[in-house]
């Protein structure tokens, strides 16, 4: 919940990150939806191959989600080329 002038500098909507295996699919993230305010502390625990670090990655730009959105910003990961996606993380 935010407060009175926070801003959400990070938001997840309906993240999914899905790894297609040959006969295996496998959801490493799963309909996840956070917001994040400005100055605000998180810590993402959960056990070994609970989907932590994909999801790190997902919202470092490092990989991008099966279907979902996720803002930083105000900027749309999904929507920037690979170029401008380098450049974002470069500055961001």
């Amino acid at each position: 919940m935010l407060k009175d002038n926070a801003m959400n500098v990070l938001e997840l909507k309906k993240v999914n990150k899905i790894y297609d295996g040959s006969e295996i699919h496998v959801h490493a993230v799963n309909d996840v939806s956070l917001s994040f305010s400005e100055a605000e502390f998180v810590a993402i625990v959960g056990p070994s191959g609970s989907g932590k670090t994909t999801l790190l990655n997902l919202i470092g730009g490092l990989d991008m989600p099966t279907s979902g959105e996720i803002i930083i910003d105000g900027t749309i990961l999904s929507k920037l080329r690979s170029s401008q996606l380098i450049d974002f993380r470069m500055r961001n």
